[in-house]
């Protein structure tokens, strides 16, 4: 993918040669890939990003056996080790290699795509699977000297005094929607290492490390493709990716929706139409004064921590409701929707963003109260929003 000086040593001959893995794919051996997409990113505006898998690499046979990654659904990605890691026949091209020559040859690697020499702008550092535990401390340290702008997703944080400041915790599926409709953005140190089924999931109320959650989806209608580009998939449509943000940035967590380039390099003429149509339902439904904001208070501060009430009505029908909380306080445990007296709604964490589907259609002029019945301190709220998008004169 780029020009590398680092160097494999040969597990049975104790030779060490050149990493030389990217010139059989490139038309003269020659190519930076990764040059040419932090360029383009540039010239189009866009932050750019890496994603990197440091527990799998097939050429020095190191990784599980795994179907997770393979370069065609129903393909295994690599099958060169028993369940008692003894060795297996080596695919044709791959390099038997020891786990500290492994990752001494990756922490090369880090280096060479962190260290400056493609800036010092990246935007996102994905570590899918996480990392492995010898390398947390120097993982940690080369991002957060060298990227200090680069969201650090399943960072390291075995130990908090090691641990990267812009770490975004996996929220546990891949499907686009969180596991649990409480997200928090806080994890606790004393659970760091078990994450159980759902990573760390919901995280906790209170906990003592910054963490927000982070929810991955592709764009291909299908979880079997992953993010990953394969020939006739479709995209999903306009109301499965809505439903997606909803139940991502919706609960308090980020939302990365992933596509692929196909075989030529280009993203699909498919994939870019549903991206725009999502970017452009995106920009009606919630932007603040686009078509689907129908009514909003905006800076609002409670007077006690508990029993806080804020009426607001809106002059359309009205199918959703919309709270943020202000960056400072993060303070509320609990909430109901009010209609006519009775809870049509309730929850625990509001954070960044809480979207609330409402169970009905709500008439033009019907007045909504949303009460606060948990809280640390005295709630502070950058914005009460009623939404619109479904019903009549909606955004979609």
């Amino acid at each position: 993918m780029w020009p590398t000086n680092s160097s494999i040593v040969d597990a049975d001959t104790g030779d060490s040669f050149r990493y030389n893995y990217s010139t059989a794919f490139t038309a003269d051996g020659a190519h930076d890939i990764v040059s040419e997409f932090v360029e383009a990113c540039e010239e189009g505006g866009i932050g750019a990003g890496l994603y990197l898998n440091i527990g799998m690499n097939m050429f020095m046979d190191i990784g599980a056996n795994s179907d997770s990654h393979s370069i065609e659904p129903t393909g295994r990605f690599q099958a060169c080790w028993d369940e008692n890691g003894a060795n297996q026949t080596l695919l044709p091209g791959q390099v038997k290699s020891t786990i500290d020559s492994y990752y001494d040859t990756f922490k090369e690697h880090l280096v060479e795509l962190f260290g400056g020499r493609y800036g010092h702008d990246f935007v996102e550092v994905w570590l899918d699977g996480g990392y492995p535990e010898e390398l947390g401390e120097f993982i940690a340290d080369l991002i957060d000297k060298n990227q200090p702008k680069a969201v650090i997703f399943q960072a390291p944080n075995w130990d908090v005094s090691k641990h990267s400041g812009n770490s975004v915790r996996w929220a546990g599926t891949e499907t686009g929607h969180t596991p649990e409709e409480d997200m928090w953005s806080t994890v606790s140190s004393s659970q760091q290492g078990e994450q159980g089924d759902y990573g760390y999931g919901p995280g906790v109320a209170d906990g003592d490390v910054w963490m927000p959650a982070e929810q991955d989806a592709p764009i291909a209608d299908g979880y079997d493709y992953g993010g990953f580009w394969y020939p006739g998939q479709d995209p999903k449509n306009l109301t499965e990716l809505m439903s997606e943000y909803e139940d991502s940035v919706g609960h308090n967590s980020n939302f990365m929706l992933e596509l692929s380039p196909d075989r030529d390099g280009a993203i699909p003429d498919s994939n870019l139409e549903a991206y725009t149509m999502f970017g452009e339902a995106l920009d009606r439904c919630y932007r603040p004064g686009g078509v689907g904001v129908v009514a909003s208070s905006d800076g609002f501060r409670c007077d006690s921590k508990i029993g806080c009430s804020i009426p607001i009505s809106a002059a359309t029908e009205v199918d959703r409701v919309r709270l943020s909380e202000a960056d400072s306080t993060r303070s509320i445990r609990a909430y109901e929707i009010l209609v006519g007296g009775d809870v049509v709604a309730s929850g625990k964490s509001v954070g960044r963003c809480r979207i609330i589907r409402l169970p009905v259609m709500l008439k033009p002029d019907t007045e909504v109260m949303v009460r606060f019945t948990n809280a640390t301190d005295v709630p502070v709220l950058k914005a009460i929003e009623l939404l619109n998008l479904y019903g009549d004169d909606g955004c979609m």
